[in-house]
């Protein structure tokens, strides 16, 4: 039996590249929990993040079809990572989220 392993040395580049995404899954997680945004959605899958200090606020989409997120902030269009702060936040700190990453509001009714 070949039982193959991975150490983290050999991940090195890939685990770097995850880290800003880690970073600002964290960032929008704490934020959310400390007042720091208000989430509120507006139709089933669309929520808008309001910053509470600068009212700045995004949107951020739930695909239902494709199951993509996406966000209008700068940071999500600019970078190409999988997520922001934002869609953090409303996937993990908001509570309006299933633990499928599906809105509640897109569940099927049964």
């Amino acid at each position: 039996m070949v039982v193959k392993t991975m150490t983290v040395s050999n991940h090195a580049g890939d685990l770097a590249a995850l880290l800003p995404v880690v970073q600002r899954a964290a960032r929008g997680i704490v934020g959310v929990r400390i007042g720091e945004y208000e989430v509120q959605e507006t139709v089933p899958g669309t929520f808008r993040v309001v910053n509470a200090h600068t009212g700045r606020d995004y949107a951020v989409q739930y695909y239902e079809g494709s199951g993509v997120w996406t966000c209008d902030c700068p940071d999500f269009k600019g970078r190409h990572l999988p997520l922001c702060k934002h869609i953090a936040l409303v996937v993990w700190g908001s509570g309006l989220v299933n633990e499928h990453g599906v809105p509640r509001s897109c569940e099927p009714p049964f």
